[in-house]
């Protein structure tokens, strides 16, 4: 017979706590997964890149779900023939499974431009943003790259 907590009134908490437990392992697994897929994958990864730590991934989040991404270059679009920063950028994938889209790599421009046929295995779009966080480049699925600045 099942029992019911008398503080909660909920039923089969420790059951519930370990399938939580559980998917969260099972989650965590999955994107270690994916970043050995990825590490394996790009040629000289771990030369080249590095993956964003929980700060710098928090703060991606925050702006990327700021962003308008169906059409990425309503954000203040940066004149054309205005330079953007492009030395080191986050780049951040806009398709593919859901454990990549909370994967965020950090390199240089040029490096993420030279592999851009592997990373498009992962995601046929991506967003890169910049190391000051201030703009990005959307690359869609056709390869035509977007910039335009990020308002904070």
């Amino acid at each position: 017979m099942l029992s019911t907590d008398q503080n909660t009134g909920s039923s089969d908490s420790p059951l519930k706590q370990k399938l939580e437990q559980l998917k969260r392992k099972q989650q965590q697994a999955a994107v270690e997964n994916e970043r050995k897929r990825l590490t394996d994958e790009i040629d000289c990864f771990g030369l080249k890149y590095r993956f964003a730590d929980r700060d710098e991934s928090a703060r991606l989040e925050a702006i990327i779900t700021k962003m308008d991404l169906n059409f990425p270059g309503q954000t203040e679009i940066t004149p054309p023939g205005s330079a953007v920063s492009h030395d080191k950028m986050y780049l951040c994938f806009m398709g593919g499974t859901r454990e990549l889209l909370g994967i965020y790599i950090y390199g240089s421009f040029d490096d993420i431009l030279s592999d851009m046929e592997s990373w498009e295995v992962f995601s046929p779009s991506l967003l890169l943003i910049s190391g000051d966080m201030c703009s990005y480049v959307y690359i869609n699925d056709r390869g035509m790259m977007t910039q335009g600045s990020i308002t904070k």
